[in-house]
């Protein structure tokens, strides 16, 4: 069964600088690759070459933030925000469309996403 991953931002970020160990991790996978609308604000947002990120874009099945994703995001928010362990709105955003979606969340920044963990986000 061919595996979904969902690429963050950081990620992106490595195949648009064409960053072997990330190319080499991605070539190695069966999977199909995903991203969130909210990492293509992300990513849109900081980089100068439009036409290399909409040709990034244009290979990857985007994800887009829903009512579910809301509805989850905003159980997370607070579940964290109690506990002191609050997380910027866009992870949390990321996060939830890929419990949403019972979709995996390939990362570098695992010290801050591994706190969805126990609400169903899985790391890849």
């Amino acid at each position: 069964m061919v595996k979904k991953i969902c690429l963050d931002s950081d990620i992106l970020i490595d195949l648009l600088n064409n960053n072997k160990d990330t190319l080499d991790k991605l070539n190695s996978l069966d999977a199909d690759f995903y991203t969130t609308s909210i990492n293509v604000f992300e990513i849109w947002m900081g980089k100068k070459n439009k036409d290399t990120i909409s040709d990034l874009v244009s290979t990857l099945k985007i994800i887009d933030f829903t009512k579910e994703s809301g509805l989850i995001s905003a159980n997370i928010k607070n579940k964290l925000k109690d506990k002191g362990q609050d997380l910027d709105i866009r992870d949390i955003f990321i996060g939830s469309i890929c419990i949403n979606e019972e979709i995996e969340l390939m990362t570098k920044n695992t010290k801050h996403f591994e706190r969805m963990n126990p609400f169903g986000l899985k790391l890849s």
